[in-house]
């Protein structure tokens, strides 16, 4: 009799943990209903750039990328040490061809590469701005200070990569998706066209001198 009544207790002492888990995995299941979430605060595309503020902002990411493009060293040694300007100390007076921007132009980890999506990053940047500011309230003079900003450093960085490449793929507004991306590459001629037409509007509409404290730091 003693040995029954152990085993009953063995049995409901089992059975506690099982059932347990049990209502706990009810309890669960049971309350991942009505999740739908109302945030009463979203930063997007769709709702940002309302304001002169924010357009600086995007301007000011202009300048933060700029500062990674033109500065990085490896632009710098593509630019400059496959000419005869300058050569690496370490190489032999050959050993610049190691650095030409074709060399393992397949290789993602290569400079050639690298470069290539730093200068688009920097165009697209611009573009968003560009592409953004129609539907700011803000002053005109103001607006074509900013644009003016953009399209010079639009077409620096085109001038960087056509250097090195030659005729570009000219994307004219900013990248929303993955569609459209395919942009047929232009002749040299039009790349240099495009180049100048945003030098002229930095010519006609930023001012002729500029006062270091009315910027902003980026």
């Amino acid at each position: 009799m003693k040995s029954i009544y152990l085993r009953k207790k063995m049995l409901v002492a089992c059975r506690r943990p099982v059932v347990a888990t049990l209502l706990v995995i009810v309890a669960l299941f049971s309350s991942c209903t009505g999740l739908t979430e109302s945030p009463y605060t979203f930063v997007d595309p769709g709702n940002y750039y309302k304001s002169e503020e924010e357009l600086e902002s995007a301007l000011n990411s202009v300048y933060a990328d700029f500062r990674n493009f033109a500065s990085n060293y490896k632009t710098l040694m593509i630019l400059e040490l496959v000419t005869e300007h300058a050569m690496p100390a370490h190489a032999s007076k050959d050993g610049v061809i190691s650095f030409n921007c074709w060399q393992g132009v397949n290789q993602a980890t290569t400079y050639n590469i690298q470069i290539w999506d730093s200068g688009y990053e920097m165009i697209n940047r611009c573009n968003v701005v560009l592409g953004r500011g129609d539907g700011v309230n803000m002053s005109d003079e103001k607006r074509n200070q900013i644009y003016g900003q953009a399209r010079f450093f639009r077409a620096y960085t085109m001038f960087v990569l056509l250097r090195l490449y030659g005729g570009l793929a000219i994307p004219e507004s900013y990248t929303v998706g993955l569609d459209g991306l395919e942009i047929p590459r232009k002749t040299v001629d039009e790349t240099y066209d495009f180049i100048i037409q945003d030098l002229e509007y930095c010519i006609a509409k930023l001012r002729k001198e500029c006062n270091l404290l009315e910027m902003s730091v980026g």
